[in-house]
């Protein structure tokens, strides 16, 4: 939602006072500035391609690190956000579906009466990951090869030495 006096991103919403008996009394109001997130987000670098989103319970856009200005208040139309909302639970994970390009991770942020209100998700660029999962592997197989070089060696020298 965007202010009506400062044309600024805000995120509102409100809990409920209740009074001894469990009346409702009032309400505490917030607003959250999305600026100051934009801001806080910037400070956090995240890995390239990397996108973050927090989305609201209707699937508006509050704040991402994606074209902020352009995307701010659009409607996030993605089936992650579906997903996740239809797993049930909380926090939830899963690859594109060719399975080579994104990995989307989401987390629900719950109402204390368990009601979703809002949404984390990021989404990464997997190249580079698999990438560095070959690399390590390739590691792994040259120190091993090496462990295996070296053991055959050791033996050689001990039937040498009887």
């Amino acid at each position: 939602m965007l202010g009506k006096m400062s044309g600024l991103g805000v995120f509102h919403f409100s809990l409920p006072v209740n009074d001894l008996q469990g009346q409702m009394t009032g309400t505490i109001n917030i607003a959250v500035n999305l600026q100051n997130l934009e801001q806080i987000l910037a400070l956090n670098e995240l890995p390239k391609g990397a996108v973050l989103h927090l989305v609201d319970h209707r699937g508006a856009i509050l704040s991402t690190n994606q074209e902020p200005l352009r995307r701010l208040g659009h409607t996030f139309s993605d089936a992650g956000l579906e997903r996740l909302k239809n797993s049930g639970t909380m926090r939830g994970g899963f690859a594109d579906s060719d399975k080579d390009t994104r990995y989307h991770c989401g987390r629900s942020l719950l109402l204390p009466d368990g009601t979703p209100y809002a949404y984390l998700l990021i989404s990464l660029d997997t190249a580079g990951y698999k990438q560095r999962a070959l690399l390590l592997f390739e590691l792994l197989l040259t120190v091993a090869g090496a462990f295996f070089l070296l053991r055959v060696m050791q033996q050689k020298k001990k039937q040498r030495a009887v």
